[in-house]
């Protein structure tokens, strides 16, 4: 075989491959990618051959089936580079594809997780607002309980002493405004002389209502008043602080010291009286005795001294009337004495 049917051949064979590897190409990506460049390959082709039969002697046929073998040569490239391409845009697609469902995932995921979220803002908001009504009848619970309710009530700090609320009764007790009450501290209350005792009942911690005994306040006008005072520990805000009971015990406490003057009048009339009748009867004894003795005596110093315990006798039967005055035993007549005399 000669050179030139070798070069025929080889030709031949290249333009056979060259469809061959377009229908592949076309099967394994479609027409839509391929198609433009297979048509202009065929057309190449085509054209080739179309020249092919004005050859005039061995040597162009030799230069043509060079030109059929280096054209299908460079169309085989092409298509190799053509593959090359689709197999990248293929893999592109696919891992846009990929992309595309894996941030479908991840948005359905983040669209369900806002889901869930915004149904837990949901639940939150409806807890919240319950929280509001709550707060809002607590509130109107402490206003009844607290603000408008009759006995004096006020709160202190533990830790500074400063007074941070007071109700109603206890304004209307103390003679203050609200702002004028809450500017003070507890142990302005507190009388002068009361003042380390307060302080160091203050530092006993009271867990339950405690009584604390009777206290004298001031109120504004700088008068004081009697309060029976109890006490329970509690939290005002975030700071530690001291409920104060203060009820006004003045008229019990003047009713009491009354009673108390009274039975102690009536326990020393009845002494008096006890004492008195006794006594007038020893007096009365030694007055009669004394008379007795002072009639029969003639000397002048011993009738002096017994008129001297007559007089002391009289003198304390005079004391004697005064203890029956005192007891209300006997009625006193008061009588105009001359100072002169």
């Amino acid at each position: 075989m000669t050179a030139f049917g070798i070069v025929n051949l080889l030709a031949a064979c290249l333009e056979l491959c060259v469809p061959s590897y377009a229908l592949r190409l076309v099967r394994r990506f479609g027409a839509g990618q391929v198609g433009s460049f297979i048509v202009i390959a065929f057309l190449s082709l085509a054209l080739l051959h179309v020249v092919n039969p004005i050859k005039v002697g061995p040597s162009s046929g030799l230069t043509l089936s060079l030109v059929y073998m280096g054209a299908s040569v460079l169309l085989l490239i092409g298509m190799g580079h053509t593959e090359t391409l689709c197999q990248q845009r293929q893999k592109a697609q696919v891992d846009e594809e990929s992309l595309r469902t894996r941030l479908d995932s991840e948005a359905k995921e983040r669209s369900e997780n806002l889901l869930v979220i915004k149904q837990q803002m949901a639940h939150e908001l409806v807890r919240l607002q319950q929280q509001v009504e709550i707060l809002s009848a607590s509130e109107r619970q402490y206003r009844l309980l607290f603000i408008n309710h009759p006995h004096p009530m006020w709160i202190f700090d533990l830790r500074m002493g400063r007074i941070l609320a007071a109700n109603e009764a206890a304004l209307a007790q103390y003679g203050f405004t609200q702002h004028e009450f809450t500017n003070l501290c507890a142990k302005d209350l507190i009388a002068r002389e009361a003042a380390e005792a307060f302080m160091a009942d203050t530092a006993k911690p009271c867990s339950g209502l405690e009584h604390r005994g009777i206290w004298r306040h001031r109120k504004k006008d700088r008068s004081f008043v009697d309060v029976d005072v109890m006490t329970i520990d509690m939290r005002f805000g975030d700071s530690p602080a001291r409920l104060v009971f203060a009820e006004d015990v003045s008229p019990r406490v003047l009713r009491e010291t009354e009673l108390c003057e009274a039975q102690r009048t009536r326990i020393l009339r009845r002494v008096a009286e006890g004492v008195a009748h006794h006594f007038g009867q020893i007096l009365t004894v030694v007055e009669g005795q004394a008379g007795l003795l002072r009639e029969g005596r003639q000397q002048p110093d011993e009738v002096e001294h017994f008129e001297q315990m007559l007089s002391e006798t009289r003198r304390g039967g005079a004391l004697v009337r005064q203890l029956l005055a005192v007891g209300g035993c006997e009625t006193i007549r008061p009588e105009p004495l001359d100072l002169n005399q």
